[in-house]
């Protein structure tokens, strides 16, 4: 290795010591900057001592693998090419080929090609870092659930360990909430909720599955909606349009095709069809089917009570 390479990795020099080490600190910055993923984090692991003492080998060698720098100018870890490849490769596979990239280019002398959108911006890294955490963070919950389940289906209960709302959360325990929160609140507005309703249903999943009330912890007691976008009961709409009753309003509904009845189980239910899907709105009630199910509870957007006032006074005129 020679002292008169230059290492850039997404537009982000890296540093040297004197023996022509590579700062760590510096492709940390350049991956985004997660505290997570901090040198220091990386140097704990078994797997990384592992590492160094093979890169040191049976014999002393010249130049370590590793030195820690406290000048007050250049501090920090300075690792050889292997680390930094390694220390990249458990950051995440995508910048381990930034960097695999930025070391072949430099070995070959040549400019290290742009990464695609040109050079990042330090919010642009931060938020990519945000990203890719919540994806790690994310996959994790989702192997633990799956191991939890196989204990569970090889008789081991015991072995599984789930938090507590009574419990002290750990800062990886809520991580782990808020991304299953996340994913949970996309999945519910995908299934038709509004969005104040998505936030509850994943609140009370997370607090289900996690004994962890992200809404609550938060200080959010309740959540506020506009008046216009409160949904109504065939029941609401039917006092407003002269008290008529929920069975009355239900077979306008379906009579004018915005609604119709499905099987769910043993009991069928009012869902909306594709003509009614603008204007309805499918809430949780916090209650399941007998298969497990949640039940939900079709509501209509204020925006449907013109076309079914319409309809109650042509069928009065005609009747």
């Amino acid at each position: 290795m020679t002292n008169n390479t230059s290492l850039t990795i997404l537009s982000t020099a890296i540093r040297q010591d004197a023996q022509g080490r590579y700062c760590l600190n510096d492709c940390h910055k350049a991956s985004g900057g997660d505290a997570a993923k901090a040198p220091g984090q990386w140097m704990a692991n078994k797997q990384t001592k592992a590492l160094i003492a093979e890169l040191k080998g049976p014999v002393e060698i010249s130049t370590p693998p590793v030195n820690v720098l406290n000048d007050g100018k250049n501090n920090g870890t300075y690792g050889s090419e292997e680390l930094v490849l390694a220390y990249a490769q458990w950051i995440s596979p995508s910048f381990h080929v930034q960097c695999l990239r930025a070391l072949l280019a430099m070995m070959k002398g040549e400019v290290p090609a742009p990464s695609r959108g040109g050079s990042l911006s330090d919010r642009q890294r931060k938020a990519i870092s945000i990203l890719r955490t919540a994806e790690d963070e994310a996959a994790a919950f989702i192997r633990k659930r799956v191991n939890d389940a196989v204990l569970v289906m090889q008789g081991h209960e015991d072995l599984v360990t789930v938090p507590t709302s009574s419990g002290k959360v750990t800062p990886k325990q809520m991580r782990e909430a808020v991304g299953l929160f996340r994913s949970l609140q996309y999945v519910n507005k995908l299934s038709g909720m509004d969005k104040n309703n998505a936030l509850l249903s994943a609140n009370r999943q997370v607090k289900e599955t996690t004994g962890i009330d992200l809404l609550k912890n938060s200080g959010a007691t309740h959540l506020l909606a506009h008046e216009t976008d409160h949904p109504l009961t065939p029941t609401a709409i039917g006092k407003r349009l002269g008290n008529h009753g929920p069975q009355r309003i239900n077979g306008v509904l379906s009579y004018l095709g915005y609604q119709t009845k499905k099987s769910i189980g043993k009991a069928d239910a009012w869902v909306p069809t594709s003509k009614g899907e603008p204007y309805s709105v499918m809430e949780d009630t916090n209650k399941k089917h007998n298969d497990g199910t949640p039940v939900r509870q079709l509501k209509w957007k204020a925006s449907i009570v013109p076309l079914v006032e319409q309809e109650l006074a042509r069928s009065l005129a005609t009747a």
